[in-house]
């Protein structure tokens, strides 16, 4: 939870890379936890803030398909909205 916490101040604080650090060490061990779904839509906005369109994409294809009822999914397709060509 800590570590998510961090993240999700990185992230404000404009520091994307930072966040991406301490999420990639959330990973071990909590693939199935019921924060993963969490971690993977904050390592979605890192992407998306880091401007990783690439790993953006990928991510948020990753997300649906883990995650096809997710809590989160009104945001994850929010920023998959946004990341629309127009």
């Amino acid at each position: 939870v800590q570590r998510l916490e961090q993240a999700g101040n990185g992230l404000r604080d404009g520091r994307p890379d930072d966040a991406l650090t301490q999420l990639a060490a959330h990973e071990p061990g909590s693939a199935h936890s019921q924060l993963a779904e969490e971690r993977d839509v904050l390592i979605i906005q890192c992407h998306v803030r880091s401007g990783d369109m690439s790993a953006a994409h990928a991510s948020i294809a990753y997300y649906r398909r883990q995650y096809p009822k997710g809590t989160l999914r009104g945001k994850v397709e929010t920023l998959a909205q946004a990341l629309a060509p127009d």
